[in-house]
């Protein structure tokens, strides 16, 4: 594909020609040159107008490409958080799981009759004391679990939207760079 600082110089050397046949002097009933004059001004005319379309694509594909690049680059930064935060949830949920074993397992070593034990009384407020500390501090972990799921959802969506836009962004480029080329073969055909 040319690039377009070529077909730029291109187009500033079939103007200076239009302008050197131009600024010849004609006789007044030369009606042939006149006409020759007519169609070369049309044609510098649609030279220009044809490179202008050229530079507004040409500014179209760099923002495609610019905004497709900064996607991508979302993208891999988020898939390493992505990554990150799974990593994070395993081990919350390890944490919470035995937690809940030692929980389980030392619910039941007591007999209810334990809590009518005078010496026992004084710990059992202990117990409920030490148990309350316990239980904030599973509820917290809890809490931290439920904030890394929803940290995980809102990456995750966050970076289906990017991969939507880099193939949008895609078909963009792709689009501009075929009008592009339609732009640069006219441009040489005239």
């Amino acid at each position: 594909m040319e690039t377009f600082a070529n077909v730029r110089r291109r187009v500033g050397v079939v103007a200076i020609l239009v302008l050197a046949v131009a600024g010849q002097a004609v006789p007044a009933a030369a009606t042939p040159t006149d006409d020759l004059l007519d169609r070369a001004a049309q044609l510098q005319r649609d030279l220009t107008a044809n490179g202008a379309n050229i530079e507004i694509l040409a500014e179209q594909y760099n923002g495609a490409t610019m905004r497709r690049d900064f996607a991508l680059a979302q993208i891999h930064g988020g898939d390493a958080a992505l990554a990150g935060l799974r990593g994070k949830r395993t081990q919350l949920g390890a944490e919470l799981r035995r937690h809940v074993v030692a929980w389980y397992q030392s619910s039941g070593s007591s007999s209810p009759l334990t809590a009518f034990d005078a010496g026992r009384h004084r710990d059992a407020r202990r117990r409920q004391a030490y148990s309350g500390v316990v239980g904030a501090r599973d509820q917290a972990l809890v809490d931290r679990y439920r904030s890394v799921e929803a940290q995980l959802a809102t990456r995750a969506q966050r970076l289906d939207e990017y991969r939507h836009k880099v193939d949008a962004e895609t078909v963009l480029l792709g689009m501009a760079k075929a009008h592009a080329e339609t732009l640069i073969a006219k441009q040489r055909a005239l």
